[in-house]
């Protein structure tokens, strides 16, 4: 009896295994199509979900705070773009633009965006092959950051645009870059009078007169740099004396006209110059 009783209870207990089994593997098991299904839903799901974000993105009526909180789950590639692009807050297109690797998005980021700040932090996202955009951010972009850093970024062949910067370029820091950036060792004679001449800061200038050789040269910058200092300097590397009479006639500052004169030993130059000069400096001189 009693292993007639046993044998049962094990019938049972076989039973109700092999039905858990049963039900486990009906009802939880998923096919691969449905498995499919599910991903392809959770896709539709979260692309839809983008969307609602992006438009509530570039609707103005949602505040700074919402939109900052939007930015930083936007993942779809052209997203990130349309954000970048369309964002009227910069702070929100700043957020975008570290999100993204493309390099053509960031150019025409650099090239368009308004923000100085937002097209300062995606020039320097590019890498420093990009020479012709360099060039044109340089002679053309109204920061003087973004022209600074394009500026950076140029190799030390680009030896004439660092001279025209030189020559052009109204902001000090820019001009302070492009002047590190410069060899005068390099420059031609007609270059370095260019410099002497027309350059923005006086210590370009000064230094340009010393690698100058050409007499000829050192007179047009002793004439026409707009500066007494740079003149005398001039002066000083001048050995022609004919261009030494020249200088004392026609430069525009009295103190070179006078330098001019100390240097000239034909007396009876010198006696003409006291009669036209009304300088009291350069007379001094010619007695």
């Amino acid at each position: 009896v009693r292993s007639s009783n046993r044998s049962k209870v094990c019938g049972c207990c076989y039973c109700f295994f092999f039905f858990l089994l049963y039900c486990f593997f009906f009802f939880k098991q998923k096919t691969a199509y449905e498995i499919y299904q599910c991903d392809w839903s959770s896709d539709v799901c979260s692309s839809d979900l983008e969307g609602i974000l992006i438009s509530q993105l570039l609707d103005d009526e949602i505040v700074w705070e919402k939109k900052f909180e939007i930015a930083q789950k936007i993942k779809n590639k052209e997203n990130i773009e349309l954000g970048i692009l369309r964002c009227l807050e910069p702070e929100i297109r700043l957020i975008l633009l570290e999100k993204t690797k493309d390099r053509k998005l960031l150019e025409k980021v650099v090239r368009t965006d308004e923000d100085p700040l937002i097209r300062q932090r995606a020039l320097n996202m590019l890498p420093n092959s990009y020479h012709e955009l360099f060039i044109d951010l340089i002679k053309e972009d109204t920061s003087e950051y973004v022209r600074g850093d394009a500026l950076k970024k140029l190799p030390a062949m680009y030896q004439d645009l660092f001279l025209e910067v030189l020559v052009k370029e109204e902001e000090f820091r820019v001009r302070k870059l492009a002047r590190d950036k410069l060899r005068l060792t390099n420059l031609s004679e007609d270059k370095l009078t260019k410099l002497a001449i027309d350059a923005w800061d006086n210590i370009v200038r000064l230094a340009a007169i010393r690698y100058i050789k050409e007499d000829e040269n050192l007179y047009k910058a002793a004439l026409h740099s707009g500066d007494y200092r740079v003149g005398e300097s001039a002066l000083e590397e001048i050995q022609d004396e004919e261009i030494l009479m020249k200088i004392s006639l026609e430069a525009e500052f009295a103190h070179v006209r006078a330098k001019s004169a100390m240097r000239i030993s034909d007396q009876n130059f010198l006696a003409e110059l006291f009669k036209k000069d009304e300088s009291r400096f350069v007379r001094e001189v010619c007695i």
